[in-house]
Parts: C-alpha cells; structure tokens; sequence
C-alpha cells in the first residue's frame, strides 16, 4: 500500500475535523476526495502529506515513496525564480548528474592510459550515464517546454519572476513543477481552479496517462469522472471509500443509501413486532418466559442506525414580471478596459431573448467578465446595450466585491434589502445553511463557499428577470451547485452567464456564445452539440455563425472587396495550420531521433569509445536545441490560430 491514514482524529479550536477518517491509496489508483465545504478534505490531504499531525490514528507511506503535494493556497516560496528556472528546477537531481557527467568526460580525455584510474572513471561515467538516460534525462529541456505550453504559459513568459506572477499563474507554475517531478504519489487540491476549458481538457489528458498514484481533491465532476478510479465520500470527518469514479460513486450512494433506509424499516417493524409481543405476554403465565427472552433478545439488539437526511441547500428566483420577449440587444459592442482605454475584442451584434440560457464561452483574459460589467453598468465599454420591455437584471459577480467584510451575514441582507421582515431573511439564510448563531457570522470570516452561497442568497431575493451570472459555481461544492442548476434551471426569465464548469455548461446552457480578440460565434443549441460541432466542422456551417469579424459591419459581407480579404484570411489561416501541421510532425520526429541517439550514447559508454561518444554528445545536443526551436514556433503558431 502505497499510503495508508487508518482512523485519524484532530481538533482544531475544541471542534472535531476529523472523526476516525482512513484512506488507502494503492500504486496505480487514481483516488478522489469529495465531500460538502467544511468536510475536512483539505485537513485529510495535509495529514497525507504530512504536514499535520493527527491526534490518534495512524499515516503510513511506503518505505522510499515520494509525494508531491499541490495546495488550494500557496505558500509564498520561489519568488526570485522565472517562470522557466522555477519549471525547471523539477529536474534538480538530474541537472547535478549531467554535471557529474560532464566531469567525468573531461577526467576521461585528460586520462593518457588505461589504468585503474581511468577503469574507475570508465565504471562511474558508465553507471551515470546509464541513469541518466533511465530517467529520460536528454529531454528535460522538451518536457518542461510542453508542460509549461499545457499549462498556457508562453514562451514569452519564461523569464518572468515569479514574484510578479499573479496567484492564479503561481498555482498554475507549481502544479506544473510537480507535474514534471512525477513523485509516487501527486496529491492536488482543487487543480481546476484558475484553469480555463482548454487547459482543463490538457490536465485531464495528461494525468489520465500519469504513470504514478493520485489523490484529489475536486468539486469539478466532469474533471473527476475522467480523471479519477476510486471515490472517498467525506462527510462530518470521517470517510467512506467506492469503487469507480464520480459518476458511478453517485449511483452506487444512492443505492446504499436506499438499502439503509429499507433495512432501518425493517428493523423498526420487527422490533415493533416483539414489543407488541412483550406487552401481550409478559404478564401470562404460560407465555412469561417466552416473553423475557424476547426482552433480553431485543436488550442485546445491535440497532440499524437511522439514516439522517443532510441538509442541503435550497435556492429559488422568482422574477416578479415577465419580460418582453426581446430581451438585451448588443450592436456594435465590445468591452474595453484601462487607461487610455483598448478594446479586449471585436465589436459583435446579439440578440438574447425571453427564456434562453446562454453561456458565453473564451480563453481566460479574453474579456468575459469585462462584457457583463459592461451589460451591468459597470465596466466600459463602446457600442449599444439596449434592455427590453419590463426587463430587470441582477448581477452576480465572481468575486463578491459587493460584501462588506465588516458586516455580519444577516446585517448583510438587511442593507440590500432594508423593508424584508426578519422571517424572511432568516428563512432566505436558513436556505442556503446559514442557521442560529450563523447569521451573525463576520463576512470577513467567511470562507469562499460561505460567501458565494450568502451572494445567492441575495441575488435570490431580486425581482430580477435577467441573470447576469460571473463564475457562478466558484467555491461551491457539489451539492450547493446542484441546488444552484436545479434553481437555475426552473427560472423562467433569461440567463447569460459565464463558467469553466463543464457539468453547470453541458446542464444549463441552451446557447452558447463563444467569444476570441476577432469574432463572436454564436451556436444554437446546448454545450455538448456545441463541442460536437466544434469538433466536426474545419469551415464554417450553417449552426456556428461568425456574428462579428469587423468592428462596424457585424452583417455578412457584400462587396467585391470585402469578399476578398474575407478569402484572403481563409488562405492564411490554412496556412497557418498547415505549418502548424508541419511542426507538429517535425517534433515527432526529432522526438524519436533524440530517443535513439540516447540509447546509442548508452551503447558506445559501454564500449567507451569516448572520441565517438564527444562526436555524438554535441550531435545530440544539437538536435535537443532545434526541437527547442521548432517547439518555440510551434507555440507562437499555435497562438495565432
């Protein structure tokens, strides 16, 4: 076993987190953490890692086996690295070997015979190189440049200090330093926070054929059933562990939880049974006996415990007028953002109407949270934003900016709205778990699923008919987003909102408008025939139209020479995918070229032919630097498509 935690217990402040909780991780498993906010994953996983120690029980990890450990929140460490060195000194252990290596060539051509000098030097070149080559050591270089390209950072972003990084790229950086580490067992905490659809799509991929174990803790569940084999369920601090991935986990709950139900009933009816037998025939002669021993019988009853139901939260948006059917028109609009200001993408012309729920879909930085400022009033922006007849919206922003920390929760409520009885502030708080002595909690002492259920709560008591939603299910857990797409999808007024949960998206959406710095395309239809389409279609069809390539002539083009440059564009967009093509075959290539050489270079340390093992070495390094080029262009083509 590669990990074992049997039977932990540990308070924090008096209050019990964990509550006898084990977890097995076997080699090869890819385990997930799931459980509602407050559940003591986190404290679990820093247990695993060993960087708490439990009060009782028990960690034990397999003698040699190391783990790499990528937390929710980060410690702040490696700040006079760049981006690349940071990436890069993953291969620490390697880079020193290679040095020893390079010594040991020099002290081999500087050695003038054999002896049992040069024998010995001979002896631990070869057992170097020999490990070197083990551990893939030629194309460190190549594997950090595809991790980091994975993890979107550019080539242009290699020297950054990682000081002047932001905290969603820090995480990102060190995520992909474990990554290229491959301890035993890599152990992540919410991997899918800061990460847009693309790169969330890569991570899977990439750890759907990691070598090594998994622990993970995610609320993500399209992430989970792709990525993950076996499921510890964790609730009031303790662990119950399934078979299978998130999805089988969720059938194969229900169905225990049903098979506890039935056996409680059951239970319940026969000792019902014996207790009406007692009574009748406890005070017969002739039955007394029997009677006694049936007392003693149910006295020594082990009780099926009565399944509990969990209190979850309820959420409800009930617009107080309907809306026209036209609802938000954008002509000509695009955000801007700074000082002076720029323009984040081409201008675009839409049209939302009553009833649709339209997620709008684009590369992290692209400009979607700036457009629905810009729809709310509250951002910059150019062009026209017309609301229809009767429409009212409400806005909900990703990161709650509009809670004052100094407030409690239900002081909170009361300044948004200031004639709502006590009743129903409580009742609106109750709904989404704040009860009893919750409600005079601090909003600065919240944590992230706290405030963001409170900002429904508020956004829940508009009388809104149009739902502006910013990352709706960020720091959510499953339950509390299920509750939020159940509400969602009962709301009978219109929606435009954005998010990089795919679950939320493949649930909810109805529309899916897709945003890039040069068009808008706007495709009818729900998230997975949108992601059908995207994968079918190279050109334009009829479903997926391009609503905006021009800043002033959102409408199809009509002249001669419009029709030219549009012709134009095509061309070279097929140029540059036919390049991009081109390089990607090259890469492969030089890959399989390098592999070769490194067993060669193995095979000629063996002979110890140093003379043809100097030649080879600078032929290798010299193919390792042009797959470094040909990676760098790959990136730079891949960012214009």
């Amino acid at each position: 076993m590669l990990l074992t935690l049997n039977d932990l217990v540990l308070h924090f402040g008096g209050q019990p987190v964990l509550r006898g909780a084990s977890l097995d991780v076997k080699r090869g498993e890819r385990v997930a953490l799931i459980g509602p906010n407050g559940a003591g994953k986190s404290t679990l996983m820093n247990v695993a890692a060993g960087i708490l120690t439990p009060e009782s029980g028990s960690r034990a990890v397999e003698r040699g086996a190391t783990i790499g450990h990528v937390l929710q929140r980060k410690e702040a460490h490696g700040d006079d690295e760049t981006v690349w060195r940071y990436a890069r000194s993953a291969f620490a252990e390697l880079d020193e070997l290679e040095t020893a290596m390079r010594a040991l060539e020099e002290a081999i051509a500087n050695a003038s015979q054999r002896g049992e000098t040069l024998d010995k030097l001979l002896r631990d070149y070869d057992t170097k190189t020999h490990a070197f080559e083990k551990r893939d050591g030629f194309s460190a270089d190549a594997k950090t440049r595809r991790v980091l390209h994975g993890l979107r950072f550019t080539s242009e972003q290699y020297e950054t200090p990682f000081a002047s990084l932001s905290g969603g790229q820090k995480t990102r950086l060190q995520l992909a330093r474990q990554l290229l580490i491959e301890p035993d067992l890599l152990m992540l905490d919410e991997p899918t926070n800061y990460l847009d659809l693309e790169t969330v799509a890569w991570l899977e991929d990439y750890l759907r054929s990691y070598r090594e174990s998994l622990l993970v803790i995610s609320h993500d569940r399209y992430f989970l059933d792709r990525v993950t084999t076996v499921t510890y369920e964790m609730d009031h601090g303790k662990t119950v562990r399934y078979p299978g991935n998130y999805s089988v986990y969720a059938a194969l709950k229900e169905e225990r939880e049903a098979q506890q139900v039935e056996a409680f009933e059951r239970q319940q009816a026969e000792i019902e049974r014996i207790e009406d037998f007692i009574a009748k025939n406890i005070v017969r002669a002739s039955t007394t006996k029997r009677a006694q021993s049936r007392r003693t019988w149910l006295a020594r009853l082990e009780r099926v415990e009565q399944p509990t139901a969990r209190k979850l939260p309820f959420v409800t948006f009930l617009p107080e007028t309907t809306s026209g059917v036209d609802v938000l028109e954008l002509r000509r609009f695009c955000a801007k953002v700074g000082t002076p200001e720029r323009a984040l993408f081409a201008p675009f012309s839409i049209m939302l109407r009553r009833g649709e729920r339209v997620a709008l879909l684009g590369k992290n930085g692209i400009g979607k949270t700036s457009l629905l400022r810009a729809v709310a009033g509250v951002g910059k922006s150019e062009g026209v934003v017309r609301f229809g007849t009767h429409v009212e919206f409400g806005y909900y922003t990703q990161e709650q900016e509009q809670l004052d920390p100094a407030l409690t929760v239900i002081e909170t409520l009361w300044r948004v709205y200031p004639t709502r009885s006590e009743t129903v502030i409580r009742t609106k708080l109750g709904h989404v778990l704040f009860h009893g002595d919750d409600v005079y909690k601090r909003v600065g002492d919240l944590s992230g699923g706290e405030r963001s259920r409170l900002a429904l709560a508020i956004l829940s008591l508009s009388p809104a008919n149009l739902l502006l939603l910013d990352e709706p299910t960020n720091h959510l857990d499953i339950e509390s987003k299920e509750a939020l797409e159940a509400a969602l999808l009962d709301f009978p007024g219109t929606i435009l909102f954005v998010s990089h949960d795919r679950y939320f998206l493949a649930t909810l959406a109805t529309r899916i408008l897709s945003l890039t710095e040069d068009r808008m395309l706007d495709f009818e239809g729900n998230y997975e025939s949108f992601l059908a389409a995207q994968t079918q279609q190279s050109d334009e069809t009829p479903t997926v139209k391009e609503t905006a390539r021009q800043a002033l002539s959102p409408e199809a083009p009509r002249t001669k020479d419009e029709r030219a440059r549009r012709q134009l564009e095509k061309a070279q967009d097929r140029k540059r995918l036919a390049r991009l093509t081109t390089l990607e075959q090259q890469i492969e290539q030089l890959e399989k070229e390098i592999k070769v050489d490194e067993a060669r270079l193995v095979e000629l340390s063996e002979q110890g032919d140093w003379v043809a093992i100097n030649e080879h070495n600078e032929q290798l390094q010299e193919k390792n630097e042009r797959l470094a080029n040909v990676y760098r262009e790959w990136e730079a083509r891949s960012e214009e498509i």
